[in-house]
C-alpha cells in the first residue's frame, strides 16, 4: 500500500480534518469515493496526525518566545537591578511586563502542546498557516 500522504484525496481529507469536520462525514466521503477502509483509516490517520504536529508546532513556538522572555527578563533584573544596584521603577515595569508576556505565552504553548490531539474547531481559520 503506498503511502496515505500520496493519495489522491489526501489533501482533500487533510483540509477537512484541519477544518474539524465530523469524522463520519469524512469516512463517509472516502467510502463515496471508493477507497478500501484500511486505506481510508490509513488517510484518516495520517491527516489527523498531520494536524497534531501543526497545531504542536505552533505551540512550539509559543513555548519558545516565553522561556526567551522570561530569560531576558531573569537577566535585566540580575543585571541591572542586583549587581549594578540600578533599582528604579522603570526597570521595575520592565521586568515585571517581561514576565507577565513571557508566563502567558509559555503558558499558552504548554497548553496548546497538552491538548493538541483533543483540540476542536477549525484550525485554519485561526491560524495564519496557508494551505493553498
Amino acid at each position: 500500500m503506498p503511502s496515505p500522504t500520496e493519495h489522491r484525496l489526501y489533501d482533500l481529507i487533510l483540509e477537512k480534518v484541519l477544518r474539524d469536520e465530523e469524522e463520519e462525514r469524512i469516512r463517509k466521503r472516502l467510502a463515496i469515493n471508493n477507497v478500501p477502509d484500511d486505506e481510508a483509516e490509513a488517510i484518516f490517520q495520517s491527516a489527523r496526525k498531520e494536524r497534531v504536529r501543526t497545531i504542536r508546532a505552533e505551540s512550539r513556538n509559543h513555548l519558545l518566545i516565553g522561556v526567551l522572555l522570561l530569560a531576558g527578563a531573569y537577566c535585566i533584573f540580575l543585571s541591572l537591578w542586583v549587581q549594578l544596584s540600578f533599582q528604579n521603577n522603570t526597570v521595575l515595569v520592565v521586568v515585571c511586563s517581561l514576565v507577565v508576556l513571557g508566563t502567558w505565552q509559555f503558558l499558552q504553548g504548554a497548553l496548546g502542546w497538552l491538548i493538541a490531539p483533543r483540540k476542536r474547531g477549525s484550525y485554519l481559520d485561526e491560524s495564519s498557516v496557508d494551505y493553498d
